[in-house]
């Protein structure tokens, strides 16, 4: 028994020898037809051995295979594309599985993972049949999404399992989707008129208008594909994905979304993507508890997932603990969320809201033992990982552990940058560091830049430095930093976006008094800046000095109304982190009565109400709220 390999190809050069060599220990023969490269495919093709043939490309996949297969002379045909590989070992268990079926089917098929090629990420799982008979009555149909069929009766196909074998894919990676999905949106396009004899042609339409997010087109043939009643080997979920990815951007109604992911999920219902997706709407809608019970479900799924189906879970699986991290925050569940967002990062390490999120739970942590938990996370000798975490710590409180990576960076990679300087800043070297920002702001006057000069020049006592070395920085910025020192004049709503900016790096990098001394700053707004500037420090989880601020937008409004709703709530929540839970509840309760209806206040009353603390009065008030809301 021999088996051909058999690939088309054109411009490959990167791929290529990956895939040969990925079984060419196995087979007799390895067949390459070339479609028009221009690259050094063809020479690394005949230097693995391959036998090279050429083929006019007419725009038909399914053709180019054919003429392949039809040079193949071995009893099986292994056809992979040049940007699919075995997994490693696995192509030798292949001529025990033809042995194993020969006589029962017409081909083999097996797992397929999708990774994106720039990270190792998988993106999905699918099932592809890349193992059949030399067979003439075995043959590839349609120009796009080529399918193999026979002739003379179904095709019968074996499944291997995963531990037998594996086939890696790179080539629908995320930052090569849109021009493969804009090439074969042509081609498909062109096929439209056969789709009521070949509805299949609906679905890989509506597919590549979600690739190249088109919602309104994914809807529109995703919905014709469904009404056809027809169904495709392994992909038939699609369909359903398509329909939900769109709706969900073009901001259906809870309702509508729902249904359709209950049509799904009674459909496909070990499929745990439809549970995810039911989880994300749930979280959309601030039903947190059904949310993470549903997130729960979605993992336990996928743990033992093992269907035919489409699997595309394993891109999400960082977003699942991501959102069961916040969810245990809100619960005030710091350590359960620690433990989730380290979970998520394991599987996304660059997922920057993350990373800030997991950081400001532990900053107040000592430096050395943040320095040796962010080492678990990331390679410190991996230039990608080395800039992900100085471009975040750039953004963090800790300035000995942004310190600490920034001199590795500058060390090993002699990077003296924005990120350099700002490593500078927060460790107090502002004489040092204001030449070359005023350097760089001349080469390239930006906003940032303007900011950070700003910063240096008050935090080092030395305001005018800056505004009298360069006159270009933005009039609002010279004027803030005069009234730094003096503390005369009026601030308008054009000088607003620099002093929020400005205050995130005092937040960040400025002494108490330094702060205090920019915050008084606030009151010589025309208008009242209170809320603003409760919820910078909101955002940076500093949850007392964020009430000061929203008690302050509070006493400075007229009559409690709508408009204050949201700053009663805001008030409520940082009592609520800050464990105040009876004048927590007091705040919801008055943010209620000013009109808050979000589902996540009665979220916040019903946990409130769990810890058993309230007066029997107040309880009995938070109880009437949430049975006025069933």
């Amino acid at each position: 028994m021999r088996v051909s390999a058999c690939m088309i190809v054109k411009n490959e050069e990167r791929n290529i020898a990956r895939c040969i060599n990925s079984f060419r220990d196995i087979v007799c023969e390895t067949i390459v037809v070339d479609t028009g490269s221009t690259d050094q495919t063809v020479m690394i093709a005949k230097e693995l051995k391959a036998r090279v043939f050429h083929f006019t490309w007419i725009n038909n996949f399914a053709a180019a295979r054919n003429y392949a297969i039809s040079r193949a002379k071995g009893d099986w045909i292994i056809f992979l594309d040049s940007d699919e590989y075995f997994a490693e070992g696995m192509a030798g268990n292949i001529p025990k599985l033809i042995e194993r079926v020969q006589d029962s089917h017409d081909s083999i098929a097996c797992k397929m993972i999708n990774i994106e090629t720039s990270n190792g990420k998988h993106l999905d799982e699918i099932i592809h049949i890349r193992i059949f008979k030399n067979n003439s009555n075995i043959h590839y149909v349609n120009p796009i999404h080529e399918t193999l069929i026979n002739n003379r009766k179904k095709l019968t196909a074996f499944l291997a399992e995963k531990k037998e074998l594996l086939i890696y894919h790179t080539g629908y990676s995320l930052s090569n989707k849109n021009l493969k999905s804009e090439r074969n949106l042509e081609l498909l396009l062109q096929e439209l008129p056969d789709a009521p004899r070949d509805p299949k042609i609906y679905h890989y339409i509506s597919d590549g208008y979600r690739a190249l997010e088109n919602w309104e087109e994914t809807v529109k043939y995703a919905q014709m594909f469904r009404q056809s009643g027809r169904t495709i080997f392994g992909c038939s979920i699609q369909s359903h994905q398509n329909m939900i990815t769109a709706m969900f951007q073009l901001r259906y109604s809870t309702d509508d979304i729902m249904r359709e992911i209950d049509i799904a999920a009674k459909e496909f219902p070990k499929n745990p993507v439809f549970y995810f997706y039911k989880a994300k709407l749930l979280y959309r809608d601030k039903k947190y508890d059904a949310a993470f019970s549903v997130y729960e479900t979605t993992l336990r799924l996928q743990e033992v997932y093992n269907g035919i189906e489409l699997n595309s879970m394993p891109q999400y699986i960082h977003q699942a603990y991501f959102y069961m991290g916040v969810i245990s925050e809100h619960r005030n569940a710091d350590e359960q969320a620690m433990d989730f967002y380290f979970a998520s990062l394991k599987n996304e390490k660059y997922n920057a809201e993350c990373f800030q999120r997991l950081f400001m739970l532990i900053r107040h942590q000592a430096p050395q033992d943040i320095i040796m938990f962010l080492n678990i996370l990331y390679d410190k000798t991996d230039q990608n990982d080395l800039e992900f975490l100085v471009a975040q710590l750039a953004n963090c409180e800790v300035a000995t552990v942004f310190g600490y990576y920034a001199n590795l960076r500058l060390k090993n990679h002699e990077k003296y940058d924005v990120l350099t300087i700002q490593m500078l800043l927060a460790n107090g070297r502002y004489e040092e560091v204001l030449p070359n920002l005023l350097n760089f702001y001349k080469q390239r006057p930006d906003i940032d830049f303007a900011i950070l000069i700003a910063v240096a020049a008050l935090l080092g006592n030395n305001p005018n430095y800056g505004a009298n070395c360069c006159g270009q920085l933005p009039p609002s910025i010279i004027k803030t930093t005069k009234m730094y020192t003096d503390k005369d004049g009026t601030l308008n709503s054009e000088d607003q976006i620099y002093y929020f900016q400005l205050l995130a790096k005092f937040i960040l990098w400025a002494d108490n008094e330094s702060l205090d001394r920019l915050l008084s700053l606030s009151s010589h707004f025309e208008n009242d800046v209170s809320n603003n500037i409760g919820t910078i420090f909101f955002n940076r989880k500093y949850y007392q000095t964020a009430l000061r601020f929203y008690d302050q937008a509070i006493s400075n409004g007229e009559s409690p109304g709508e408009k204050y709703a949201s700053y009663y709530f805001q008030k409520g929540y940082c009592l609520y982190k800050l464990k105040n839970y009876e004048a927590a509840v007091e705040s919801f309760l008055q943010s209620y009565n000013c009109g808050y209806r979000d589902n996540d206040i009665y979220e916040l009353l019903r946990w409130t109400l769990a810890v058993g603390t309230l007066s029997d009065a107040l309880g009995n008030r938070a109880n009437g709220v949430l049975r006025g809301a069933l």
